[in-house]
């Protein structure tokens, strides 16, 4: 209607959105500045992302849940999909981490008891881990299908799964793990002690110890 009975036809305006500064005798971009944040899809220091979907088939057919990177106490393996560390693929196995607020809500508002709240001791040979540990078909029932657990956001400057701490009361942003083995490491080399092999360590934390 717009196009054919009111004759709007589309038109283009040039737009100075971006600078780009190249280097006098190699003429290779050396800098580059956005001018124009408003259009926020095309300037690329807004922070503009797009989430995509792909089925989990997919990537497992591309190899792209390589794992050994990830940290997990021993006896058990990072499941990348789920986004906790687990003892095997069954309903009846294990999954253990430090899970959302939001997660154990939902676990006590069906009744699934004290395994809700109550963390296990799992004492390894460095770190002394005060873990939630449900039964991974539990798990999955109450984790939702989003990216991140219920209850947790991805935040892209980290690449991690956020919950977001409320400062009225003092509570502080924390990410979750799995993390990957070196920033365990780097963890506890900069004093975060068990706390970094247990899956949940401050995000600020995380993102001086991701800034060096």
């Amino acid at each position: 209607e717009y196009y054919d009975d009111l004759e709007l036809r589309r038109q283009w305006m040039k737009t100075p959105w971006m600078r780009v500064f190249r280097d006098a005798n190699t003429n290779e971009i050396v800098e580059v500045e956005g001018l124009l944040p408003a259009i926020d899809d095309l300037d690329p220091y807004t922070g503009f992302f797009l989430t995509i979907s792909v089925v989990p088939e997919l990537l497992k057919e591309l190899n792209a849940f390589d794992v050994s990177h990830l940290y997990c106490p021993e006896g058990m393996w990072a499941d990348p999909q789920l986004g906790v560390c687990t003892t095997g693929d069954q309903s009846t196995d294990h999954v253990y981490g430090r899970f959302s607020d939001e997660m154990v809500n939902r676990c006590v508002e069906r009744g699934m008891g004290q395994a809700c709240t109550t963390t296990f001791t799992l004492q390894t040979e460095k770190h002394t881990l005060h873990l939630h540990r449900w039964a991974r078909g539990v798990y999955e029932r109450l984790r939702g299908t989003s990216v991140c657990p219920a209850g947790l956001t991805l935040d892209h400057s980290v690449g991690f799964c956020v919950q977001k701490g409320d400062e009225i009361n003092g509570e502080i942003d924390e990410a979750f793990g799995p993390f990957p083995r070196d920033l365990v490491e780097k963890c506890l080399e900069a004093g975060g002690g068990d706390s970094c092999a247990s899956g949940k360590i401050s995000l600020e934390f995380l993102r001086a110890l991701t800034s060096h």
